[in-house]
């Protein structure tokens, strides 16, 4: 791994996304506590290079699918630096392989998968709201893409301390006015 180029980091992060997606919650606790937690932690300290912006995006996705262990994902993920901007023509290489090509095409997306996931909802209102609000903290236009924002209502409705009220309704806010801005 450490000879590995930052597309083929990308698209390693990528494909733990996929399989964590397929993989039961017990499978998920097990590759957590045996290798995920070590590997994570790791990246975060730069060992063996330091994390670059695609390999961010889409490790990212990792804590949606990481229920057991959720709060735990989420103080990870918010010691990722965000992703401030990408240039989608500097990544793009007509001789990539198609494999390569999707993982480029996916780690300018983006996206939060099953953010607005109602058991998450449930049981961490609280790290899920900081999770979002991590998310905010990026300049890059609908770094997070949500359709519904309707997961910020129901988040709203938890017993929220103040502060995580109060900032997530300023999140809620600037999405709108720029999906608004967007679309004008």
């Amino acid at each position: 791994f450490k000879h590995a180029n930052d597309k083929a980091r990308a698209c390693f992060a990528a494909s733990i996304s996929d399989l964590l997606d397929n993989l039961d919650q017990r499978k998920q606790q097990e590759w957590w506590n045996v290798w995920l937690k070590d590997y994570w932690e790791n990246r975060l300290q730069g060992v063996p290079r330091k994390l670059d912006p695609a390999e961010i995006n889409t490790m990212l996705n990792w804590v949606i699918y990481l229920h057991d262990v959720f709060p735990e994902a989420v103080d990870m993920a918010v010691r990722m630096d965000l992703v401030q901007s990408m240039d989608p023509v500097e990544s793009m290489d007509p001789v990539q392989s198609k494999y390569q090509q999707v993982c480029t095409r996916y780690q300018q997306v983006c996206m939060i998968p099953k953010i607005d996931d109602p058991e998450l909802i449930d049981l961490y209102p609280n790290k899920l709201a900081e999770f979002l609000l991590h998310l905010g903290k990026s300049s890059m236009e609908f770094f997070f893409y949500i359709e519904d924002l309707s997961i910020f209502d129901k988040l709203l409705e938890k017993s929220l301390p103040e502060n995580l009220e109060k900032e997530l309704q300023e999140l809620k806010t600037r999405i709108n006015a720029r999906k608004k801005l967007a679309w004008s």
